[in-house]
């Protein structure tokens, strides 16, 4: 059976706060869905390459980019797929 990310298929919601201030971070999706203009129309199976993330099908994680409203704080959250 293929594993999927829970958040992105809207089982569950990311609910992490913020290192700096505490306050709710906002889930801003897949990283992979930046990484160019057709990213986000582009089927999730497919494996892109990166300098800053590594996104590791083999261990069937999930990249998520993660943002404080507050003081702009952001961090790259790994959601495992179930």
């Amino acid at each position: 059976m293929p594993k999927m990310c829970p958040v992105c298929n809207g089982f569950t919601k990311v609910n992490k706060h913020c290192n700096e201030c505490n306050s709710e971070l906002i889930d801003y999706g897949r990283i992979l869905d930046y990484l160019d203009d057709y990213s986000a129309y582009e089927e999730i199976e497919v494996e892109k390459e990166s300098d800053t993330v590594e996104y590791d099908q083999r261990n069937h994680l999930c990249a998520h980019y993660l943002t404080c409203i507050e003081c702009s704080y952001s961090v790259v959250y790994l959601i495992q797929e179930q």
